[in-house]
């Protein structure tokens, strides 16, 4: 990811599809909260033939839509490329991921998110080689449930051409190690 944002920093975002879709995999891998907030049906209603009537409580399974492999086939996998188009070279939406939810609902921050997650991600990159700890745990990607999903813990190392940052994070808390800085 580093040498694809060197090579592109100066762009917009939709210039650099595959920190895009990076981000995006991200949001759908992670899930942060497995279920959207909930609603209630303020009258009757029917809906593709079923009906629910009024005072039902509605939530929307976020985890489910994320995990579903009807729409995206290997969904325990991390694969950002199925936000890019087959050559590569275009950032490709998916109605299907819906982390900030949708339509009515959807969170007002999200734009905001997003071009923090952005500015984020990429200032990251330029600046750091980001690699898993050898030394850490072995969680990778793994999460637990609860209100909401928290990465189990694990280490990853910021590298940069001086110094060598480890990075610890448990139950969701980042915190670094007492030797944190190691000049190389």
């Amino acid at each position: 990811m580093q040498s694809h944002v060197n090579k592109f920093v100066a762009y917009f975002p939709t210039r650099i599809p595959y920190t895009g879709a990076l981000i995006a995999e991200t949001l759908r891998f992670s899930t942060i909260t497995p279920q959207a907030v909930q609603h209630r049906a303020i009258t009757d209603q029917e809906y593709k033939g079923y009906l629910i009537p009024k005072d039902t409580v509605i939530t929307a399974n976020d985890f489910h839509i994320h995990y579903d492999p009807k729409v995206w086939g290997d969904p325990e996998t991390f694969r950002p490329s199925r936000f890019l188009s087959p050559d590569g070279k275009t950032f490709k939406k998916h109605e299907a991921l819906i982390p900030f939810s949708t339509l009515r609902r959807q969170c007002l921050g999200e734009s905001l998110a997003r071009n923090n997650l952005f500015l984020f991600a990429t200032n990251i990159a330029q600046t750091f080689e980001i690699l898993f700890d050898k030394d850490g745990p072995d969680n990778r990607l793994e999460s637990k449930l609860s209100f909401i999903l928290t990465p189990k813990p694990f280490h990853v190392i910021f590298k940069d051409e001086t110094t060598l940052v480890k990075v610890e994070c448990m139950n969701g808390f980042y915190g670094f190690e007492q030797n944190t800085y190691i000049k190389l």
